[in-house]
């Protein structure tokens, strides 16, 4: 038994420039931009540091920019339009409720956010 499948839903998304604000306490001045603005600003920031870390990561292994992070719940594409910016969109994996042998459980639906197409919407944002 399954009930309705979830949407494709927009967590978070922004702007950074990990350049600005080089000193502790000064973090907050990395971010242009953050999508829900009524976030509170440790949480952006933490999701900003992620984001920076990931990137950072990345170019140990390659001189290519990182693209896109996939878990089980949420995809985010990132993208890099000019040096030190990032552009970055999280979405929400949709999702059904079902049932197997009594127990309930999410089945995620990963195929239905792609890469490609969300990859493009976040270029057009820029």
């Amino acid at each position: 038994m399954s009930s309705n499948k979830s949407s494709i839903n927009l967590l978070n998304f922004c702007i950074f420039n990990s350049t600005f604000g080089p000193r502790e306490g000064e973090e907050h001045k990395r971010i242009l931009f953050y999508h829900p603005q009524e976030l509170d600003l440790d949480s952006k920031i933490k999701q900003v540091g992620l984001c920076e870390a990931i990137t950072k990561f990345t170019e140990t292994f390659t001189d290519k920019p990182c693209k896109s992070l996939h878990t089980q719940k949420t995809k985010q594409m990132l993208y890099q339009p000019e040096k030190d910016f990032w552009l970055v969109m999280t979405l929400a994996v949709p999702s059904t409720q079902r049932t197997k042998d009594g127990d309930s459980f999410l089945e995620y639906h990963e195929d239905d956010v792609q890469d490609s197409v969300f990859g493009s919407l976040l270029q057009l944002a820029y």
